[in-house]
């Protein structure tokens, strides 16, 4: 019940706000080309961006010459997407990050962007099984960063609530992602704080 209700709350939320959602890029600009970085890609690689919204991090890595798939479940979003799109190496597509249709591997490099917040950490878990499944080199994850100090975690998460629509935000900023990622057969290699150290860029290996 828990993992029905969440995705129609994120999809009625999405749908709505779709148009106005990239007023915040200003604030996000410089996490995309710091996750393309991260990625390791080159020209002619090929990257799965999940959760893309509107697909401003798939675009970052499309300017690069890099084959990039991106996917989403809430289609006014892909939509805004494919508008902004011009590239032939770029391509959207409306699936469920839990189950997607793609062979073993076949992507160099897994990018989800903001997103895993938005989910019960054992839909997280089945998510990132799938990055798993897909890369044959690297997972990369942006998210909130997560205080050390336990009364920091409280207060950001409280701030963050104020203009994020996740209802697991204070239970994303108590938990460990290190052991998440763990569960889910990835091991981190490498973390960086981002945007005044609001967002964390984190880069896995599959074990």
């Amino acid at each position: 019940m828990q993992t029905r209700d969440f995705r129609k709350r994120v999809i009625s939320y999405y749908n709505t706000f779709a148009r106005i959602y990239d007023l915040g890029e200003f604030f996000r600009k410089g996490t995309r080309e710091a996750m393309v970085q991260a990625s390791g890609c080159k020209t002619g690689d090929h990257v799965l961006d999940i959760c893309t919204g509107t697909g401003e991090l798939a675009l970052a890595f499309a300017r690069q010459g890099i084959h990039t798939v991106a996917v989403d479940l809430v289609r006014d979003m892909l939509k805004i997407g494919e508008q902004k799109s011009s590239y032939n190496n770029l391509d959207f597509l409306e699936t469920d990050a839990i189950r997607l249709p793609f062979p073993n591997k076949s992507f160099n490099v897994v990018a989800v962007s903001l997103a895993l917040h938005h989910m019960p950490e054992i839909v997280q878990i089945e998510v990132m099984k799938e990055m798993t499944r897909l890369a044959s080199q690297r997972v990369i994850m942006l998210e909130w960063q997560t205080p050390a100090n336990p009364h920091w975690q409280t207060l950001k998460g409280f701030l963050i609530q104020l203009v994020d629509i996740s209802e697991h935000v204070q239970s994303w900023m108590h938990q460990d992602l290190t052991s998440t990622c763990r569960s889910a057969g990835l091991l981190v290699e490498g973390e960086e704080e981002l945007t005044l150290g609001f967002h964390r860029l984190t880069v896995c290996r599959p074990i």
